[in-house]
């Protein structure tokens, strides 16, 4: 009983911890191959930084493997009902990303800052990169079998 009681309490804040530790490793593999300076100067601007083809590909692996694995991590630590706690976190996540995406724009607005098409392109990019990393995520709980019990 206490096991089960503590897996459902530890399985999302357990997924975020995951995520982040993801979210640093893609970081750090970034910053090797294509410079610190640049990954971090990158995540610091608004829009693209002038980087769009390095520029998508950092924000599309990155955000793909960090949903992917919160998703996958809550989903295999869970006890039961496995499938709709992946279908709840993936409803949640996606209207967080679209909520994300119109804060930004609505504080972008606010601010008197120019919307620019990298703007736009960037944060749009990131809520399709983190709807995609949750559907590869769910894929893989169901080929590794996570979905099969509970």
């Amino acid at each position: 009983m206490f096991i089960t009681t503590a897996r459902w309490i530890l399985a999302l804040p357990a997924g975020v911890l995951v995520a982040f530790l993801m979210q640093m490793f893609t970081d750090v593999t970034f910053g090797l191959v294509h410079g610190f300076e640049t990954v971090y100067g990158f995540y610091d601007s608004p829009g693209m930084a002038g980087m769009p083809v390095r520029g998508t590909f950092i924000l599309f692996i990155t955000r793909i493997a960090t949903a992917a694995i919160l998703l996958y991590t809550t989903i295999v630590l869970v006890p039961n009902h496995k499938r709709q706690v992946g279908f709840i976190l993936v409803a949640v996540l996606s209207m967080l990303s679209i909520g994300w995406f119109i804060y930004l724009m609505w504080s972008a607005v606010k601010m008197g800052y120019t919307i620019t098409i990298g703007m736009w392109y960037r944060n749009i990019l990131e809520g399709v990169s983190l709807c995609l990393g949750m559907v590869i995520g769910a894929k893989i709980a169901v080929t590794r079998g996570a979905l099969t019990s509970g």
